[in-house]
């Protein structure tokens, strides 16, 4: 409900968004969401040791890939450009940095794309320091519950 009422969602056109698993931020409903409201919808595709981006039409594009997440099916797109990339994260911190599951996927998706880029968290997750180093990206905001 929080982020169907994300201020920056009024005029987008074109999101990132990561398809969300056992206890991540719950993504499925809000993706929907956006799908209807007709927004272009991208998703990760983990492909060797980088993610790719694949547009989402529906739910049913969606079968389980790397690390058991839920991938697209579809074309791998060459998009670099979003309106807003939502990203999930082990932990976060109040200067936007942000703590993975320690592959260096999304650290290393984040570089070659622009965005505004979103950490979705629960509040517990949100902390008020994280060590960083230079192949950390940060995000420009992080909604929490």
């Amino acid at each position: 409900k929080k982020l169907i009422k994300y201020k920056r969602l009024k005029n987008v056109k074109r999101v990132f968004i990561y398809v969300s698993k056992g206890d991540e931020v719950d993504t499925h409903k809000f993706i929907n969401y956006l799908l209807k409201k007709g927004v272009e919808v991208y998703v990760p595709k983990v492909k060797g040791s980088f993610i790719e981006v694949v547009r989402l039409r529906s739910f049913k594009d969606l079968k389980v890939g790397a690390f058991g997440v839920l991938e697209p099916k579809g074309r791998i797109c060459d998009i670099k450009e979003f309106d807003i990339i939502f990203v999930p994260g082990v932990a976060f911190d109040k200067y936007g940095a942000r703590l993975g599951r320690g592959k260096g996927y999304f650290d290393r998706f984040l570089r070659k794309v622009r965005g505004y880029k979103v950490g979705l968290a629960f509040r517990f997750q949100v902390l008020n320091k994280l060590p960083t180093n230079s192949k950390d990206i940060k995000v420009d905001e992080v909604i929490t519950n």
